[in-house]
């Protein structure tokens, strides 16, 4: 037998006997969700749609541990897509064209509105930030896109 079968004959034991090793892995129900962990906030729910007006509405809400809640800080800027790959941010009519809120509630909602004056696709960038007594900061961020037509 030649040496470079006896190494391929060799190889293919070594794979497979390896592959006997393998763990046996099951895959989650697909109802099953990974809840994040929180120091301070709770829950949170945020939303960005465009009515048919061209309305561009916010919606945050939260939940938080009254134990440890301090505050809530919120950062929203609208942006257009202007090519493929590329964002503007849109002025909104307010300091650097971001909406800042603040609210010490313990459970509350941001809601505010946005006039676009022409059609395309806009995203919400928004930041959530809930700061606990404790010293800890929970922070969300999210991206969502929405089409005005």
């Amino acid at each position: 037998m030649k040496i470079k079968s006896k190494k391929a004959i060799i190889a293919l034991l070594i794979i497979t006997s390896l592959l006997n090793f393998a763990v046996p892995v099951m895959a989650a129900d697909q109802n099953t969700s990974i809840m994040p962990l929180w120091d301070v906030m709770d829950d949170n729910n945020i939303s960005f749609i465009i009515t048919s007006s061209g309305l561009a509405n916010v919606v945050v809400r939260y939940t938080s541990d009254s134990s440890v809640f301090k505050e809530a800080n919120l950062t929203v800027k609208i942006q257009k897509r202007t090519l493929l790959l590329f964002w503007t941010t849109v002025d909104i009519g307010e300091p650097n064209n971001e909406w800042t809120a603040k609210s010490t509630n313990i459970n509350g909602i941001f809601n505010k509105s946005f006039p676009l004056d022409k059609t395309g696709t806009y995203r919400a960038v928004i930041t959530l930030e809930i700061v606990g007594t404790n010293g800890k900061t929970d922070t969300i961020e999210e991206t969502i896109e929405c089409e005005y037509k």
